[in-house]
């Protein structure tokens, strides 16, 4: 597969670098020290921007808000814009932009897409993802919520957890039980959901970063109109099977650009050190992990933009792309685990000690990726999906 661009997209590249840079300024700080009112408020100046400069939802048409634009400008646009997202939010609504967007879409109706998809273009409206539950985490369809219907109205009872800045969010992307049925997917049906609506609780989780960006959400008798479904009652699944792949197909173009940076920033974190201690860059150890590193890295950004193509083809990534998932968590590993293990006696300071490499950058980006192998669908899951539905062995 030829993942080469055109002359026309790299002038379209071209085009978009001088744009960022010159609208964006640059900042220095290695840590995230923003709130998440912070991160929310800077998200909605970020994405006014990009919308009011023609940069946001580049694929989609121009009468939700869109720019009429190409797939592959899209993944130029995901690929030059990463670096500045996570610079100034974090991804603080990465499941408006990633999930919520591409799911109203391909299966919302067109009262859906007309009230939702310009609010997520233009920074309006932050969204959230509430798939997992306490006993339903990678063995989603055991999910347990209800959602009683009366008359035209889904009355929910239950409980999502692992919710990424659900505090800050206007709507969630919720998966409801509306049949008790075997097998048990077949009675799941997917909701957009008021976060703001009453019987509406949300609690953020202390993570062991100090940060709180993950949340449980409490339904208590909240009201949703039938209007507000996704796809056919009781045939959520195959819904959220297509928000799982946009996830994962154009997530990965994001997180590729991620990689990027972020080895940049270890190759300068080296060099520095070489300077300070006089061993790192030539020390053959590390070269040898530097260039592991840098191998993984280009695998996993190939398999995300085979991914991104499938999807300009108009198909949904399948189980495949659990192997990408692999990967995104082990690099994010390796990364903070190389990072650290340079920096000697430094390595366990986590402050903004004169003895601390980088703010002590790495040492909370360590702690930040122990949850990576769980999150989004557990590494033995994915091993699983992989060793089934891709390769084709038999159960054990």
């Amino acid at each position: 597969m030829d993942f080469s661009f055109s002359e026309k997209n790299e002038h379209y590249r071209a085009r978009l670098k001088g744009w960022l840079k010159t609208t964006f300024p640059h900042e220095k700080s290695y840590r995230d020290n923003k709130t998440i009112e912070e991160k929310a408020s800077l998200y909605r100046m970020y994405q006014k921007k990009l919308f009011e400069g023609g940069y946001a939802g580049i694929r989609y048409p121009k009468s939700l808000g869109g720019a009429d634009g190409t797939l592959t400008e899209e993944i130029i646009t995901m690929e030059e814009t990463a670096p500045y997202a996570r610079r100034f939010f974090q991804n603080v609504n990465v499941a408006g932009l990633s999930m919520a967007l591409p799911t109203i879409f391909m299966a919302g109706t067109q009262d859906q897409k007309e009230s939702y998809i310009t609010n997520i273009l233009d920074g309006t409206h932050i969204w959230a993802q509430a798939f997992s539950e306490p006993n339903a985490g990678s063995d989603l369809a055991s999910l347990s919520l209800s959602a009683n219907k009366e008359n035209d109205v889904y009355v929910l009872n239950g409980q999502k957890i692992w919710s990424s800045y659900a505090q800050a969010a206007d709507y969630g992307l919720v998966l409801v039980r509306t049949l008790n049925s075997k097998p048990k997917h077949a009675g799941i049906t997917y909701l957009i959901v008021d976060l703001k609506s009453k019987g509406i609780t949300i609690r953020p989780i202390k993570q062991n970063t100090g940060n709180s960006e993950l949340n449980e959400i409490f339904f208590d008798d909240v009201s949703v109109s039938v209007k507000n479904r996704l796809g056919k009652e009781n045939e959520g699944w195959k819904v959220a099977l297509g928000t799982l792949g946009f996830e994962r197909g154009l997530g990965d173009v994001r997180d590729a650009a991620n990689f990027r940076m972020l080895f940049k920033q270890l190759l300068k974190t080296a060099i520095a050190l070489e300077n300070r201690q006089g061993y790192v860059v030539t020390d053959s150890s590390f070269k040898k992990e530097l260039a592991d590193l840098y191998i993984k890295m280009m695998v996993h950004r190939c398999l995300g933009r085979k991914s991104a193509y499938q999807i300009i083809k108009g198909k949904i990534p399948g189980p495949e792309s659990s192997i990408n998932k692999l990967l995104w968590a082990e690099l994010h590993h390796e990364f903070s685990e190389t990072a650290i293990s340079m920096q000697g006696l430094a390595g366990p300071i986590n402050d903004d000690s004169v003895y601390s490499v980088d703010m002590g950058f790495w040492q909370n980006y360590l702690l930040m990726a122990l949850g990576l192998s769980i999150g989004g669908g557990g590494t033995e899951i994915q091993k699983n999906i992989i060793a089934e539905r891709v390769l084709g062995l038999p159960r054990s």
